[in-house]
């Protein structure tokens, strides 16, 4: 679009990111206008959307990343605008991750700061990534409570076990803490323990930290005992150890069966229980 393009005319390609055949299209077109779409980028971004649909408001934030406008993404995360309505709570959220996407690739403490507070907020997949991405220990309890989300799990495992030995801390607590109490755990609390043991194996864990991890061991959760017993072979054989999997194996599935009959055939390898769908 030549230099001279009236507001008219930027209004008119904005637009076009709503299309649905063409609106990744224009996406590129809008990039093109340069600093001068960043108004109206502001005003679709800001836009309230009750029938849920994203993908236009999606663009926009990704063009205004492309462009740079930090500061409006950076605006817009900032708001805590309550949505009682699901439909447009889950297109609102969609368009949080876009915008906190994009604001990532800026490096500054400032920006970290403010992703490490959203994602307190709005637990997901992006959130994971964009805390995760600064490598940074601060982000480590924030990544432990999105194991909790399936969504977000897979992300908030990559993130930890790039932070390594410094969410080793975290992680052992996660493992250890029921909520709201052992004799009633809830499902996601499962999840989170059960992830956190996942990690652990892999990061590895001392003597000391293995005996407090121990007795989950005989953890009523067959997931979770059979996730301690991979943790306590990645220091050696223990007899106790064998003899909990042939308890476990008289009364897992198919899938648990398998897998522990591959661990009652041969040490465990450090690391080999990666994987989402793995003990």
């Amino acid at each position: 679009m030549p230099s001279a393009a009236t507001a008219a005319d930027i209004e008119r390609v904005v637009a076009g990111l709503r299309s649905f055949v063409d609106g990744d299209r224009a996406t590129f077109a809008v990039i093109g206008l340069g600093p001068r779409a960043v108004p109206a980028l502001r005003a679709l971004l800001f836009e309230r959307e009750p029938s849920g649909l994203y993908q236009p408001r999606c663009r926009a934030a990704r063009a205004l990343a492309a462009l740079r406008a930090f500061d409006v993404l950076a605006a817009f995360l900032r708001r805590e605008t309550a949505i009682p309505d699901a439909v447009e709570r889950l297109g609102e959220e969609a368009v949080i991750n876009a915008a906190a996407e994009g604001l990532s690739h800026l490096r500054e403490g400032w920006v970290f700061d403010l992703l490490l507070a959203v994602a307190r907020r709005h637990p997901s997949g992006a959130l994971a990534n964009a805390i995760g991405s600064f490598r940074r220990a601060e982000a480590i309890p924030v990544l432990v409570e999105h194991l909790i989300e399936d969504e977000a799990r897979p992300a908030a495992e990559t993130a930890l076990l790039a932070l390594g030995p410094a969410a080793r801390p975290a992680l052992l607590r996660a493992a250890r803490t029921a909520v709201p109490s052992a004799p009633e755990e809830s499902p996601s609390s499962r999840r989170r323990r059960g992830s956190a043991l996942k990690l652990l194996a892999e990061i590895g864990v001392t003597r000391e930290e293995w005996r407090a991890l121990a007795p989950l061991v005989d953890d009523p959760d067959a997931t979770i005992a059979l996730r301690t017993c991979v943790v306590g072979l990645t220091l050696g054989d223990s007899p106790a150890i064998w003899r909990r999997l042939s308890t476990l194996l008289r009364a897992a599935d198919h899938a648990d069966a398998a897998r522990i009959c591959a661990l009652l055939s041969a040490p465990v390898a450090k690391g080999e229980w990666g994987g989402d769908a793995s003990p």
